[in-house]
C-alpha cells in the first residue's frame, strides 16, 4: 500500500465506522460531520449501518451495510449484502422508505440477536474488503455505541491492514451496572442484558487495547475509560457554533425551554420544573421540544399544566427558540434507576446552551458529571435538590441581573472550552499526530 504520498501525512486517509451516517441534521451524524469540518473530503470514507441518506458534504464516500443485509448474508451466500455510495456520483442517498415502520425496538434479546447476525454472516465478503482497501485508509476511527460488532470490525480491521485506531466514545453503555435498555425488566430480560452486557465489554475492551488514543467528550468520561482500559485519552468536549442572537438581559416576560432528548426519565423532573413555575405564576410555562415515541410520556407531558410540548423542529428552528428563550433548561431524572445510568454523560445541546446568550437552568443530580461542571465553572444556575426548584426560579424570574450573570459567564465558558475551530483543531491535531507517529 501506497502511504502518505502527497499530502497525505497533513491529512491522513481516515476511515470512518459508525453506526449513523455523516449528516447535518441527525445528532451523531451532527458531531462526525463537525469533527471532521475542513477534512479533504477525498481522505474520508465511511462505513454505516443504519438506513439513511447521507447528506453531509464533508464526505462523499460510504459504504452501507444493514441489519437486514446482515441476516441475509447469513442464510444466503449469494444474495448481494452492502453498497458503496459516491454521493459526487449522483447517488445522492439511501431510500429508507418503510423503515420507520418497521424499527425493531432494542432489547437484551435484539441486542444478542443482532451481534450474533453480524458476527456470523458473510457481508464482510461482499465487496466490502475490496471496497477498503481502493480507500487505502492510514487510520480506522470508530465513533462507539453499544454495538459490539462495531468494536469487533474496527479491531479487525486496524489489526488487518496495520493501520491506527481511534476510538470515540460519548457514552458510558459498557460501565452501566443496571438494565439501561426500555421495556427489559423481566427476570428472563435481565439475564440476558447481563450477557449482552459481557459480550459488550469483551469487545469494547479488546478494541481499547489496540487503540492508539480514545476520544471522550467529558473529563469524567475520559479518567473512567483510562482508568478500566489503561488507554491514553484525550479530552474533546462537545464544540458549538451557536452565536449569541439576542441582547444580554431581556424584557420582563421571562420565558422557559427545554429543547432535547425525552428519554431516562427527563420528563418526570421536566414535569417538576413546569409545575413549580405554574406555583409561582399559572402564566408561566416550560416549552418543550423534544421526540418521545412513549405514549405515557408523551400523555404525561400534554396533560401537565406548566408543560407546552411542542414536539419536534428542525435544527434551524431550534436556533431560534434557543436566541428567543430567557431561561434554558437541562433537566435529568432524580430517580435512582435513571441517575446511575447517565453518570458521565453531556449532551451536546449544553454546548448551544452556553453559546447562546440565554441563561441555562440545569436541575440534576449533583452526581452527575455535567452538574459538577456546570456548578464548577458557573455557566448555569444549578439545581441540585428538588427543595431548591422553587426558590432557584423565583430569582431568575425576579432578577434580570442574576439571568445576565449566568448568561456571561456561560458565553465565556463555551468561547474557552466549546470553540468550535479550537475543539476541533484539537481532534484533528490528535488524528495527524496518531498516523505520523
Amino acid at each position: 500500500m501506497n502511504r502518505h504520498s502527497d499530502d497525505e501525512g497533513v491529512h491522513p486517509r481516515v476511515l470512518v465506522i459508525s453506526n449513523n451516517c455523516f449528516s447535518s441534521t441527525g445528532s451523531n451524524g451532527r458531531t462526525l460531520q463537525d469533527l471532521f469540518s475542513g477534512w479533504p473530503i477525498s481522505n474520508l470514507a465511511q462505513f454505516f449501518i443504519w438506513p439513511e441518506s447521507p447528506d453531509s458534504p464533508v464526505c462523499n464516500k460510504y459504504f452501507l451495510v444493514t441489519d437486514r443485509e446482515a441476516l441475509k448474508s447469513v442464510w444466503s451466500r449469494s444474495a448481494p449484502v452492502g453498497r458503496s455510495i459516491a454521493v459526487d456520483s449522483g447517488e445522492s442517498g439511501v431510500s429508507t422508505a418503510g423503515q420507520s415502520g418497521r424499527r425493531i425496538r432494542k432489547t437484551p434479546t435484539t441486542s444478542l440477536a443482532r451481534h450474533a447476525v453480524w458476527s456470523l454472516g458473510s457481508w464482510r465478503h461482499r465487496g466490502f474488503m475490496s471496497w477498503v482497501e481502493a480507500f487505502d485508509p492510514h487510520v480506522v476511527f470508530l465513533l462507539a455505541g453499544d454495538a459490539p460488532f462495531l468494536f469487533a470490525l474496527a479491531r479487525r480491521l486496524s489489526l488487518t491492514l496495520g493501520i491506527p485506531l481511534v476510538i470515540m466514545s460519548n457514552e458510558d453503555y459498557y460501565f452501566k451496572t443496571r438494565n439501561y435498555m426500555p421495556d427489559s425488566q423481566s427476570s428472563l430480560l435481565s439475564l440476558m442484558f447481563r450477557a449482552f452486557m459481557r459480550i459488550l465489554r469483551r469487545q469494547a475492551r479488546l478494541a481499547f487495547a489496540v487503540a492508539s488514543i480514545g476520544v471522550f467528550n467529558s473529563d469524567g468520561l475520559r479518567r473512567v475509560h483510562e482508568d478500566a482500559y489503561g488507554v491514553q485519552g484525550v479530552t474533546v468536549m462537545p464544540p458549538t457554533t451557536l452565536k449569541p442572537g439576542v441582547e444580554i438581559g431581556r424584557s420582563p416576560d421571562v420565558t422557559f425551554a427545554y429543547l432535547g432528548n425525552l428519554g431516562h426519565g427527563r420528563h418526570v423532573s421536566i414535569i417538576e420544573v413546569g409545575a413549580a413555575l405554574q406555583r409561582l405564576n399559572p402564566e408561566l410555562h416550560l416549552d418543550v421540544y423534544g421526540r418521545t415515541l412513549n405514549e405515557n410520556v408523551l400523555s404525561d407531558l400534554q396533560n401537565s399544566p406548566g408543560i407546552r410540548y411542542k414536539g419536534v423542529v428542525p435544527y434551524d428552528e431550534v436556533v431560534s427558540i434557543m436566541h428567543r428563550a430567557h431561561v434554558l433548561v437541562h433537566a435529568e431524572s432524580f430517580l435512582e434507576r435513571h441517575r446511575s445510568q447517565i453518570k458521565y454523560a453531556f449532551s451536546t445541546k449544553l454546548a448551544d446552551y452556553m453559546a447562546s446568550g440565554a441563561c441555562p437552568l440545569i436541575y440534576a443530580p449533583p452526581e452527575l458529571w455535567l452538574t459538577r461542571y456546570l456548578r464548577e465553572t458557573g455557566a448555569a444556575a444549578v439545581v441540585s435538590d428538588p427543595n431548591d426548584l422553587e426558590r432557584t426560579l423565583d430569582r431568575l424570574i425576579s432578577s434580570e441581573a442574576e439571568r445576565s450573570r449566568y448568561a456571561k459567564q456561560a458565553l465565556m465558558v463555551a468561547a474557552r472550552s466549546h470553540s468550535f475551530e479550537g475543539n476541533i483543531d484539537r481532534f484533528q491535531v490528535v488524528l495527524r499526530e496518531v498516523v505520523s507517529g
